[in-house]
């Protein structure tokens, strides 16, 4: 890739990181004030662990995704 080509990539990149930042802000800051307004204690339960099923999955998947991947452990040799 060209010096141009990364650098479009990288903007690219940061712009979707920002929108995505953005729509996550807009939609928390119109869903939770309600949500914990009236609360209803079924819905938080879902929300709640419907949240701790998905970051636990994730979390599972990239500690084992290393060992399957054959990746060693890392080493911090280039900067002693």
């Amino acid at each position: 890739m060209t010096y141009g080509a990364l650098r479009v990539k990288f903007s690219l990149k940061l712009a979707n990181y920002l929108v995505l930042l953005l729509l996550n802000y807009s939609n928390a800051s119109i869903a939770l004030p309600q949500a914990f307004g009236n609360p209803d204690a079924d819905f938080l339960v879902f929300i709640y662990s419907t949240t701790f099923v998905l970051c636990a999955a994730a979390y599972s998947i990239a500690g084992c995704s290393g060992p399957m991947m054959n990746v060693g452990e890392r080493t911090n040799e280039q900067f002693v």
